[in-house]
């Protein structure tokens, strides 16, 4: 959620509390929102506002957050200030690697990223820096395939890549 304020970026959680009512009470259900709650400001400084992707992969929430100094890249967070940190500076400069499409399948993370070796391509993530790394380059050398529109199609994942000539 993007901090309106202050121009810079906080993960927030919203908790939902679902409540069932018993027979003989109309047979509804109840949702109880309760506040919004802070888990970190991770942006201490003037960035330009990432696209926040967002999923969920074994219990943590993966997203593209941009930071000074880093840019934006890929980072976890458990729902705790300190269990939330970036995952992997892939593109290692003030540039950001602009991760996107962020699409869970099994125990992996797939999404598009770039750095200046080979451009915006398909990256594969296990959760750990260690783990993070280019699956493909489809467009060999520095142009990029741009993958984007990913999707799950039971266990195939498919995307769009714009034609290259």
């Amino acid at each position: 959620m993007r901090n309106m304020c202050d121009g810079r970026n906080s993960l927030w959680v919203l908790l939902a509390v679902i409540g069932m009512t018993v027979a003989g009470m109309g047979g509804r259900s109840t949702l109880a929102l309760e506040p919004l709650t802070m888990i970190k400001d991770i942006n201490q400084g003037e960035v330009p506002p990432p696209t926040f992707w967002l999923a969920e992969m074994g219990g943590n929430l993966y997203f593209a957050n941009g930071t000074p100094g880093y840019g934006v890249e890929l980072w976890k967070s458990d729902g705790t200030p300190g269990g939330t940190a970036m995952v992997l500076d892939i593109n290692p400069s003030s540039s950001s690697s602009l991760p996107s499409d962020l699409k869970v399948m099994g125990s992996k993370l797939y999404f598009s990223a770039g750095e200046e070796a080979h451009g915006q391509e398909i990256w594969v993530s296990d959760g750990t820096g260690a783990g993070t790394q280019l699956l493909k380059d489809i467009v060999p050398g520095l142009s990029s395939s741009s993958p984007r529109g990913f999707a799950l199609l039971g266990s195939t994942l498919f995307f769009l890549v714009p034609r290259h000539t």
